[in-house]
Order: C-alpha cells, then structure tokens, then sequence
C-alpha cells in the first residue's frame, strides 16, 4: 500500500526536521517547503493527501496560503491543519474561517498531532467529532438570536456547544457537572438566576467559569458572586466579540 503523502511549511527549519522525521516514523511520506510561495507550488504539482500549515512566514501568511488552496480546484480537497504559535481565540477562529479542518498551537502535543493527522486522513464522517470528544463543554442559555449566532460562529471550533433558550430545558439538562463553561443571559424573563445559583451551586465543578451577559439595567453583581466559588465576569450589552473570547481564555 502506498504510503500517504504529507505536505510540511514552516519557515522554522528545526521545527520542519523535528515534524519531518516523527511523521515518516508514523509511516508517512513527507515533502516540506520552507515558506508560502514554495508551499503552494508543492500543493498544486505533489498534490499531497494532506498540509500542516504554519501561520507566520515568509512568502504569504498560512491564512491567505489555505484560502488560496481552497480556491484552486486541484487542491480544495486537500485537508489543511494549522500548526502555528499564535494561540489567541481570533487567530484560532480566523484559522478555520480560512479552511482548516483543524488548528493545534505550538508547543504541541506530539500524540496528539499524530491523532489529528490519522483521524483527518482516514476520511471518517465523525473524525472531527472524534477529535471534539477533548473539546471543553459550554452551556449557552440565551433567547438572544444574535448571542447565540455570535457563540456559534465563533467558537464551535473550540468548544462542544449545549445553546438553550427556555427554563424548561434547563431544568431538563443533564448534570451540570458535565460542563466547563457557564455563558448564561440574565435578561431572560422569568429567570431567577439567584434562585438557580442557590439550588445548584453544589453541581457546579470547581473548573467552572461564568460569564454572565447583562443588559443595561443595574445588577447586584456581589450578591451574585458571593453564590458560587468559580470565576465569574459580567459582559454588558452592546459589548464585542473580542471581550467574549478574551474572558474565556484569559
């Protein structure tokens, strides 16, 4: 059986060996490029089974290289992941707004590359669910159309997403424990968030964090706080997308 056929670009030639030599122990073949222009010529005549990116090099940065690749017809089939050292949510999400089926930060996790790289190569239907099994668990409840859009597209690459609309559902939800990550809307009528603090404040996991979207009307925010030992930050309407992604990875 012929070996799969990888495609390497990173202007860091110590991380190209290191890559190189794990993968073809893998029992992959590999073929690198130094920078952007070489990594495009590369795609289009080797056509690869599938490219580790990196994001900052010479030649054309990896974002405008993978757009590049999804708009040539030879070469949009090609699996792209990213492999770079900028690790904030808007670079990650810029990452696979580009194409990218996937996005690990240096340093990286050398295991867990090799699962990507297997998982997207196998061409299985539930490799990205597979893959998302790690992901952290958000609970979104909001009736906030365009909060939840913003959540979606924003971090439905980084997170495995729960969205709620309605109290009945989360009274229905399965144990709170599960989850990683609290966005909940306190605007909601009818809900009496004291009251859901208060009588769950015991199945709440200490990893847990808060982010509670107000409206413009005053909150008791001590009163609030002093309910659950978690970190806890409050985001007030109109606020941006920066400052969500910002408190959820600071």
């Amino acid at each position: 059986m012929a070996k799969k056929k990888l495609l390497l670009i990173d202007d860091e030639q110590d991380v190209l060996r290191i890559l190189k030599f794990r993968l073809e122990k893998a029992g992959y073949e590999v073929i690198t490029a130094l920078d952007g222009i070489k990594g495009l010529e590369l795609a289009v005549h080797e056509k690869p089974d599938l490219i580790i990116l990196d994001i900052m090099m010479p030649g054309g940065d990896g974002y405008s290289l993978c757009e590049r690749l999804k708009n040539i017809s030879t070469t949009t089939t090609i699996p792209v992941i990213f492999l770079s050292a900028k690790t904030e949510p808007k670079d990650i999400t810029k990452g696979y707004a580009s194409g990218a089926i996937y996005y690990i930060t240096k340093p990286y996790d050398a295991e867990v590359l090799l699962s990507v790289v297997k998982k997207a190569l196998a061409g299985t239907q539930d490799w990205e669910k597979e893959i998302k099994k790690g992901f952290k668990k958000l609970l979104l409840f909001t009736q906030d159309s365009l909060l939840e859009d913003i959540v979606r597209d924003n971090l439905s690459n980084l997170f495995e997403i729960t969205s709620l609309n309605n109290i009945d559902e989360l009274k229905a939800l399965p144990p709170l424990n599960n989850f990683d990550i609290f966005i909940l809307d306190l605007a909601i009528p009818g809900f009496d968030f004291k009251k859901f603090l208060q009588e769950n404040r015991t199945n709440f996991p200490e990893r847990a964090r808060f982010i509670l979207i107000t409206d413009s009307s005053p909150l008791e925010a001590e009163e609030i706080t002093s309910l659950i030992s978690q970190p806890c930050v409050f985001l007030r309407r109109p606020f941006e997308v920066d400052e969500l992604l910002f408190n959820l990875h600071s």
